[in-house]
């Protein structure tokens, strides 16, 4: 029954939408020949009214200077990541994949020894050994030590 109402009322609203353009249309033709009635001005002004608030809504819907700024800005960025995704991929051979997984190795073994060389050169860090901490002079504070 509500699939069959609104069908119903999508139905009405398309009629009386076909009436206002028939009797808008019949009111300017009338208004041309200096025939029209009363009635038939106040639909025409009625219509010019509507007409001149929809432009004043579109005009207030343009962005702003802040948004046209932004939009001028990052509008290459968009474009750049389109462009990027309509290129077309190059083909790999069998062949040029050795030579890369080669060099990325041999960068890999490269990168390995040279970290081995700094652990080497690197002194151990002190560790902590019970005699110092316990002669330290702040272990020995209390927390009122900052009052005097």
């Amino acid at each position: 029954m509500l699939v069959h109402n609104r069908r119903r009322k999508r139905e009405y609203l398309a009629q009386q939408a076909e009436l206002l353009a028939a009797s808008t249309a019949d009111a300017a033709a009338a208004e041309a020949l200096g025939t029209a009635t009363d009635e038939q001005l106040a639909l025409l002004k009625r219509e010019r009214e509507h007409a001149a608030h929809e432009a004043e809504m579109a005009a207030k819907r343009q962005p702003g200077a802040m948004e046209r700024a932004k939009g001028w800005l990052l509008s290459g960025l968009s474009r750049d990541g389109a462009a990027a995704a309509a290129e077309p991929e190059t083909e790999v051979r069998d062949e040029d994949r050795g030579g890369v997984l080669a060099q990325v190795q041999a960068l890999q073994a490269e990168r390995e020894t040279q970290a081995q060389a700094q652990d080497s050169t690197q002194l151990p860090p002190p560790s902590p050994s019970s005699s110092s901490s316990s002669s330290s002079p702040s272990s020995k504070k209390s927390w009122s030590s900052w009052l005097r």
